[in-house]
């Protein structure tokens, strides 16, 4: 709802790492991604998502014009996602209110559950046409959209389980393939910084993260968890000293300037 999902690119920005997409070289892992992801998996996905989307209108007698909207705004995000806008031409005159209040809300947005009003009114007077067949259903606009969020949210549920296994493996091998790689990307981005920590911290440091693979991935492991946050205060102290200086130094030119003028 609040797209803070610990995707590799919101964990990217805690601990300064780099983790990629794990299907492709983006190095910016969203939540938007992790859905128009172009790799064939998520082109699957994305197909299927649509299908079942289609089904399940068709389930819930959506009004026919209306579904196709639907499909179409999601596929137009998935393909165009910058600046997307679909046209009101060739939809009934009718649609033109939603699809102007859709687009200003952005149609990315349905994936958090957030449709306009328009989608539920319009629903709701297609079933007062159509009447209704069944007498213990009671469908109205609002539960129209209601079994709608809940559908987009199982499907977005089942790829975000499957994007997991992307990352973290889904037998054994492939978890500790993962961990490994994990643990060694922590390494390198120590190591990467080595020369910005204070001399007593570097000690603490063996002559390169290759030589971590003498030991176990356990050991490597707790070793991170327990210097990674000292590793990390003395490069923010350094830091901290060497602007500290250069505003030192520039107080102190500035001062001359002003004895001398």
């Amino acid at each position: 709802m609040h797209d803070i999902l610990p995707t590799n690119g919101l964990a990217n920005k805690f601990d300064g790492g780099s983790r990629p997409c794990p299907l492709c070289p983006e190095r910016n892992e969203t939540r938007d991604h992790v859905i128009q992801c172009h790799n064939p998996s998520r082109d699957r996905w994305r197909r299927q998502f649509l299908n079942l989307l289609r089904v399940r209108c068709d389930e819930l007698q959506t009004y026919p014009p209306m579904r196709d909207l639907l499909l179409e705004g999601i596929q137009s995000w998935w393909t165009n996602p910058i600046g997307h806008l679909i046209q009101a031409n060739g939809y009934p005159h009718e649609l033109r209110g939603l699809i102007h209040q859709q687009n200003r809300i952005g149609w990315r947005q349905l994936f958090h559950g957030r449709f306009s009003n328009e989608w539920s009114a319009m629903q709701n007077t297609h079933y007062q046409v159509i009447g209704n067949p069944s007498q213990q259903s009671k469908r109205t606009g609002d539960t129209w959209q209601q079994h709608l969020i809940l559908f987009i949210w199982d499907q977005w549920y089942g790829l975000w389980k499957q994007r997991n296994l992307e990352v973290y493996g889904h037998d054994r091998a492939s978890q500790l393939a993962a961990e490994l790689a994990e643990t060694r990307r922590q390494l390198d981005n120590v190591y990467a910084q080595r020369t910005m920590m204070e001399p007593c911290v570097q000690e603490l440091l063996l002559p390169d993260a290759t030589h971590h693979s003498q030991h176990s991935l356990t050991t490597t492991k707790n070793w991170l968890a327990i210097h990674s946050p000292l590793f990390k205060e003395s490069v923010r102290r350094v830091k901290a000293k060497a602007i500290q200086g250069v505003r030192s130094n520039f107080q102190s030119t500035s001062k001359n300037v002003e004895h001398q003028s």
